[in-house]
């Protein structure tokens, strides 16, 4: 044990001493938040095996072949540095539970920002502008669009890895913030300006009970948490409580306001009549002016009264484009939309509007029960609005996949099922989508869904394009094959 103790003593030093870490968190500090992924993502990487880049090894799988995608540069931003996980990984195999809190209080006494995220580094460490620019790697329409981050993706905490390696904490401030860490952090530390920003980058609880539920908990991190343990887990922190915790009830406040004058513009039939219509949109656009936060119920109410006015509030206020209501459901996914018009669309789209739900899925149309924007645009025949996201779309998408030797294609067979016949033949002519091709929830062919009409109309349209690539065929020699 003892020879352990010295030798966790050399790794600490060697940690603290250690050139590339330095410079990484100079990165962070300076908003180099890509240039920090780079590293992290390549030397880094080898550098915490004690290898250069490239070098095999025996112990430990080499790094992808694949360049290395968005879904884990956006997830290593929520995670400590790659030299810190390999120390407490090699550490804590060689010491009792009982001596791995101990460990981590004396690396990060000895360390700065031991196995404290890339996100929190940037908190602590980084002035406003430079945070920013940190948030903006996540905020990214390309990251939105793209599905890199799951649906709901500002439900995340990034002060689980420091905490969670303490057994003492292991009990407590977990369970008390379990979403919305860098949040909390940022309220308790007095960096209103830093959580606003947040705000702006769309990183928050995006409906008031939650901001209720997020003050409820802090209230008994300030009552339960003692001075000293307070700072050795979130730092020095703002001692006017009161105040921090009254932003928060603003924050709720607000939103509750938003929702209600969102509420306001339906009735039971629908759309309520325009002068109300006009008077909600207003009210949320002036509380959107004070710093008010975006709630999903504000862009559903955007988009099913045809305001696209109020939606580029909503998203100028950080509102998510790929929202999810309180089912986890994509609000793009299940809603009317008749009022949805080009304009309102080709603008969600620009701002990061996920027509599938992640182009890194097997099914990107259909996940863990979720299903896409697309398959309801389909369902409710809207090939104008398809034919937008093929042309805008941040994220280029497939309208097919193939899994387990079959080819699937989902928005065909909602198109037959659902009896839209121009949009079925423009999927076959334009999109090299086929009768042939299977229904992802039934797996039957989508010649099966339909029949009469519809099946005459759509197998008429294949026939053409298989005339037309034939020499000499009804279309001529050298047309257009799909």
């Amino acid at each position: 044990m003892t020879q352990t103790k010295t030798q966790l003593k050399r790794d600490i030093a060697a940690l603290a001493a250690f050139e590339p870490r330095k410079l990484a968190l100079r990165m962070l500090a300076e908003g180099r938040a890509e240039d920090y992924l780079d590293w992290a993502m390549e030397d880094g990487y080898w550098q915490a095996r004690g290898k250069r880049r490239g070098e095999g090894s025996k112990r430990f799988l080499p790094a992808p072949a694949n360049p290395v995608g968005l879904p884990q540069r956006c997830r290593a931003l929520s995670e400590p540095t790659p030299l810190d996980e390999m120390l407490f990984y090699i550490r804590s195999q060689t010491v009792g539970p009982k001596d791995i809190g101990p460990m981590m209080r004396q690396a990060m006494d000895s360390v700065e920002f031991f196995m404290a995220s890339a996100l929190e580094i940037a908190l602590d460490s980084s002035p406003l502008d430079a945070f920013e620019r940190t948030l903006s790697v996540l905020s990214s329409v390309k990251v939105r669009a793209s599905g890199a981050l799951p649906l709901g993706c500002a439900s995340w905490s990034s002060l689980g890895a420091r905490m969670m390696c303490c057994p003492e904490s292991d009990s407590f401030l977990p369970s008390k913030l379990p979403e919305y860490g860098l949040l909390a952090k940022a309220v308790l530390r007095g960096k209103i300006d830093f959580a606003q920003a947040m705000i702006r980058h769309g990183f928050y609880p995006q409906e008031a009970y939650k901001w209720r539920e997020l003050l409820r908990r802090l209230l008994e991190v300030s009552f339960d948490l003692s001075r000293e343990r307070e700072q050795e887990l979130l730092g020095a922190t703002d001692s006017d409580v009161a105040r921090l915790l009254a932003w928060i009830d603003e924050k709720a406040k607000q939103m509750e306001e938003i929702d209600e004058a969102a509420s306001s513009m339906f009735n039971q039939d629908g759309p309520a009549p325009y002068a109300i219509v006009e008077r909600g949109s207003e009210a949320i656009k002036a509380l959107f002016a004070k710093g008010a936060p975006a709630t999903h119920q504000s862009i559903w109410a955007a988009m099913a009264t045809g305001r696209a006015d109020l939606l580029k509030a909503a998203l100028d206020a950080g509102g998510d484009p790929n929202c999810v209501d309180k089912g986890g459901d994509l609000l793009l996914s299940w809603m009317d939309l008749s009022r949805v018009d080009e304009t309102m669309f080709k603008l969600w789209l620009a701002r990061g509007g996920r027509i599938v739900v992640s182009i890194y899925a097997k099914n990107p149309f259909t996940w863990d029960d979720k299903k896409s924007a697309a398959i309801n645009i389909a369902r409710q025949g809207r090939l104008d609005l398809l034919k937008q996201a093929s042309e805008n779309s941040i994220a280029p998408f497939g309208f097919t996949f193939v899994h387990d030797g079959a080819t699937y294609a989902p928005l065909l067979a909602e198109a037959l099922d659902n009896g839209h016949a121009e949009l079925a033949k423009w999927l076959v002519a334009e999109k090299g989508c086929s009768l042939s091709h299977c229904d992802d929830q039934s797996g039957k062919p989508c010649s099966k869904l339909a029949s009469g009409d519809l099946l005459a109309a759509v197998m008429a349209e294949e026939n053409r394009l298989s005339m037309a690539q034939i020499p000499g065929g009804k279309d001529g020699a050298g047309a257009r094959s799909i």
